[in-house]
């Protein structure tokens, strides 16, 4: 990115001409995420599905925007399967919003991993998606979702619990 002022020794630069220079560094993350709104939880044979809209972002200079997230998957089930799933949508401002990627598993049990199987760990995903020139221009939105899943009888269960969620656009 290229600084949009140069300055000379022995002249004074007004405040808005040097914060110009550091616009590109104050404005990488865009958004950090750290409540419950897209957490998902099931007991027994259905599933639940949580989103939450992330902060709008306005116009962008920078080409793409990656999005991590990490929470806890908790899996509680005997010789049934069980999953937990991420989607992250995008939208322009003032359009609709569409998938970057479908729900894709972060963890899951098979069924026959483990009788009794009881597992709670950290989960990381990461995506990255191209801004069009809409997006650039108008700004965008992203809409995150988990979903759990749990078969077989009751007790059993799965969940997600969001710990951090972190919007930054990137070149």
């Amino acid at each position: 990115m290229t600084i949009p002022n140069t300055f000379t020794n022995g002249t004074t630069a007004n405040a808005t001409e040097v914060n110009a220079n550091f616009t590109h560094v104050n404005t990488k993350i865009k958004e950090i995420y750290t409540g419950t709104g897209f957490n998902s939880t099931i007991n027994s044979l259905s599933s639940n599905e949580g989103y939450h809209e992330l902060t709008a972002v306005g116009s962008s200079t920078r080409d793409y925007v990656k999005i991590k997230i990490t929470g806890t998957c908790s899996i509680n089930c005997g010789n049934t399967s069980a999953t937990v799933e991420l989607k992250t949508q995008i939208k322009e401002t003032g359009g609709a919003y569409a998938d970057i990627v479908a729900y894709a598993y972060i963890d899951y049990s098979q069924g026959n991993d483990a009788l009794n199987l009881l597992r709670t760990r950290t989960k990381d995903y990461t995506i990255v998606a191209t801004l069009t020139a809409g997006m650039k221009t108008n700004g965008y939105q992203l809409k995150v979702f988990s979903k759990s899943s749990a078969g077989g009888t009751h007790g059993n269960s799965t969940s997600f619990t969001n710990i951090q969620t972190i919007v930054e656009e990137t070149d």
